[in-house]
């Protein structure tokens, strides 16, 4: 079928772009854009955390704009924001009533863990992270020091790491050495399964059906996403291919229907939207719906597509916010 994308606004930000991330509560809409870059004088990686009212598609005022640390992830929970840095930190901003970012706290790991480059609410005062040594932490907002460690879960770089409602206290890696890895964070810090389908790196999760379901989706370099049964985690039940090296999956839920549209930034491959149906059989639970490529709107067709998200938690209006590496575009479009 014919793949069509209608672009609503496209803009140029100062720093390369990695993260676009959706706030949808009572003082939004709000989109933030995370951003990094090597600075070649000081071998540190800058950032940059640009705030955007979103209430309209086709301009998006900024509200705000902060210089940080490089920034490699960001998660909104409610009015809090957690963001994981090239300097080895989770920082954790509170949404003012006048829609500003105000930092709330710093939990800093050892200094050997080296960057932060993935961060996963699990509940309202509880954090997962993962970092460039491979090692993996769950942090407890109230306290300095990681309630859970894993300093040497993996060889390489963590690249991600997720949990489900249904099993909180289980937590899922991915990595740089090609492993995908689960965790209970109750007990010592050694897998309690490890999936050795990759090739390649693991690279982002997701959770496509809600609260009760035992599904996990997992993006990845060989440019697939696969579901997995987390109850057993030894192969996929399903996958399908993508063209481009997956980074982000962000899921628009239909929760009667028990399905889900996937949002993917998948590198060079520009960006696209999957239908998602968990009660079909394994061959038919994929289907690509939409595609953005890098080289239209702002996206130069060098770029890589790293940031994604729905605008709307069910996607019921279609918009999605996305962001490239190398040519600093942000974009929003609306997958019809």
């Amino acid at each position: 079928p014919p793949l069509f994308t209608m672009t609503q606004s496209a803009w140029k930000v100062d720093v390369n772009v990695d993260i676009c991330e959706y706030y949808r509560g009572v003082r939004g809409p709000l989109l933030i854009v995370g951003c990094y870059e090597l600075n070649t004088d000081t071998q540190l990686r800058d950032g940059r955390l640009f705030l955007y009212d979103a209430e309209s598609d086709q301009e998006l005022p900024c509200l705000q704009k902060l210089e940080v640390p490089g920034l490699f992830d960001a998660k909104w929970n409610g009015e809090m924001l957690a963001t994981a840095t090239s300097v080895g930190t989770l920082v954790v901003y509170q949404l003012s009533q006048d829609r500003k970012l105000e930092e709330l706290l710093t939990l800093s790991a050892d200094d050997s863990f080296g960057m932060c480059l993935s961060v996963h609410w699990v509940d309202d005062d509880t954090l997962l992270a993962s970092y460039s040594s491979g090692a993996l932490c769950r942090w407890k907002l109230d306290q300095m020091e990681p309630s859970w460690v894993a300093p040497s879960a993996h060889r390489f770089e963590a690249w991600s790491i997720f949990s489900l409602p249904c099993q909180e206290s289980v937590a899922f890696s991915g990595s740089d050495d090609c492993t995908l890895k689960v965790w209970d964070t109750r007990t010592a810090s050694r897998p309690i399964q490890i999936c050795k389908e990759y090739d390649v790196g693991v690279t982002t999760f997701e959770n496509p059906k809600g609260s009760d379901s035992f599904d996990l989706l997992v993006g990845s370099y060989d440019e697939s996403v696969a579901m997995f049964d987390v109850r057993n985690m030894k192969s996929s039940v399903a996958k399908v291919d993508l063209g481009g090296g997956v980074w982000r999956l962000r899921a628009a839920r239909d929760l009667e229907e028990q399905s889900a549209k996937l949002a993917v930034a998948r590198m060079y491959g520009g960006f696209c939207t999957i239908d998602f149906n968990g009660s079909r059989s394994a061959d038919a639970i994929f289907s690509v719906i939409n595609s953005y490529d890098v080289d239209v709107a702002t996206h130069a067709e060098n770029s890589l597509g790293y940031g994604i998200d729905w605008k709307k938690e069910d996607g019921a209006d279609g918009v999605i916010a996305c962001g490239s590496f190398y040519d600093k575009g942000v974009s929003v479009w609306k997958s019809v």
